[in-house]
């Protein structure tokens, strides 16, 4: 998978757990921690992708 594709999957998977916390299916605590990871995750692949479009 591409960093597009790695960036397209985890945000869909934040727009999930968004969703499912919502809606009281699951964890606060672990819902904050997971979606704050993969955040953060997303982050440094959209970086990686500037600094390979830079190259």
């Amino acid at each position: 998978m591409d960093i597009k594709g790695l960036i397209t999957y985890y945000t869909s998977e934040v727009d999930k757990m968004l969703h499912e916390k919502e809606q009281g299916y699951i964890d606060d605590f672990e819902t904050e921690w997971t979606t704050s990871l993969y955040q953060e995750f997303v982050q440094k692949l959209k970086e990686l992708d500037e600094y390979s479009h830079k190259k």
